[in-house]
């Protein structure tokens, strides 16, 4: 692939050649395979031969069709799911819990109603035994960061869609997790609204580098976003290819929608990803 005239060209692995992390592996995924039998008898594959390693404080994105395993990977990660197949280590262990070493934040906030934006956000930290003063601090101080000052003792009913996804994601890293799952945390957002998010995830991002896993439909999303975009195939779930993405940090988004380097990333991305959606289009009733 060539790249355009005032474009980086983007390094590409295949998947006969995973990337080989240099820094500590935070996560390091290998031959992973998970398959489940229908009501019929028949056994469908999800996933097939992952491999996958992401460096402590790295930011990754997952694109690919619809059904391909990108959630059910994220599930491995989070102990949520028996490996059948293959091999899944968080930071070298590949058994036992990972409560305080990574946070899951899905795609619908599942705030609890009755609870305020504050004891929302304290949830994790109250189940973990945390000091009342304390986790009240620490809450108040990530709601700060994300913009949610003044909001504390609101209810999930009285704020805004944007908001209310703003406190998930302060629910999920007040308990500074080391990893962070991130399953469509943006998908059903507005577009204004998601571009505002998004600038707060970043800004904190650059500041604390977490490690971040992060599932996307959305291209320019993953681009502008992530050190790195892993492609994954159509249903079962391989890694097809990944891109490093090679733009300077601190990021301002504004300036990237428009850029040409992000839409000869999106290009190149799209050329890998055309005929494994359209197996997905195909393959429905």
């Amino acid at each position: 692939m060539s790249a355009g005239p005032n474009v980086h060209l983007i390094s590409r692995q295949d998947r006969e050649h995973p990337r080989r992390v240099a820094a500590p592996a935070a996560i390091s995924v290998s031959g992973l395979a998970y398959s489940v039998r229908k009501r019929s008898g028949e056994t469908l594959a999800i996933l097939d031969n992952i491999n996958l390693m992401v460096a402590d404080g790295e930011f990754v994105a997952i694109v690919g069709p619809s059904g391909c395993g990108k959630s059910t990977l994220l599930n491995f990660l989070a102990r949520l799911l028996p490996v059948q197949s293959g091999r899944v280590e968080v930071f070298g262990s590949s058994t036992g819990p990972v409560k305080g070493t990574v946070g899951y934040m899905f795609q619908q906030h599942a705030l609890f109603p009755w609870r305020t934006v504050l004891r929302n956000t304290e949830l994790g930290l109250e189940i973990q035994g945390s000091d009342r003063l304390e986790r009240r601090q620490r809450c108040l101080d990530i709601l700060a960061q994300l913009g949610l000052q003044g909001f504390a003792d609101h209810y999930p009913s009285q704020v805004s869609g944007g908001m209310r996804q703003r406190i998930s994601l302060a629910r999920t890293l007040v308990g500074n997790p080391r990893i962070v799952l991130m399953d469509e945390p943006f998908g059903a957002l507005d577009a204004q609204t998601k571009m505002l998010v998004q600038e707060l995830f970043l800004a904190f991002w650059e500041k604390h580098r977490r490690t971040v896993l992060f599932v996307t439909h959305d291209l320019d999303e993953a681009i502008a976003l992530s050190d790195r975009v892993i492609v994954m195939s159509a249903r079962p779930g391989r890694v097809l290819s990944e891109y490093t993405i090679d733009l300077p940090r601190p990021r301002h988004l504004d300036a990237l929608r428009t850029s040409t380097r992000l839409l000869q990333y999106r290009k190149q991305l799209w050329e890998d990803l055309r005929d494994e959606a359209m197996k997905v289009l195909r393959d429905k009733p």
